[in-house]
């Protein structure tokens, strides 16, 4: 059985948040033929990038 750290943890996350920030315009424009085309707004401020201190 493979282990998950918490630095996998804060990898998992910090990749969410960068690959969010770069598909912004992306996950507008898919939210925008269904809803209000904020979704790629809400995301990438919902997980910004940081880096580890």
């Amino acid at each position: 059985m493979q282990t998950f750290s918490r630095h996998d943890l804060t990898d998992l996350f910090r990749s969410l948040a960068e690959r969010m920030a770069a598909e912004q315009s992306y996950l507008a424009e898919l939210d925008g033929e269904i809803g209000d085309a904020d979704h790629g707004v809400a995301m990438a401020g919902a997980l910004p990038p940081r880096r580890a201190p």
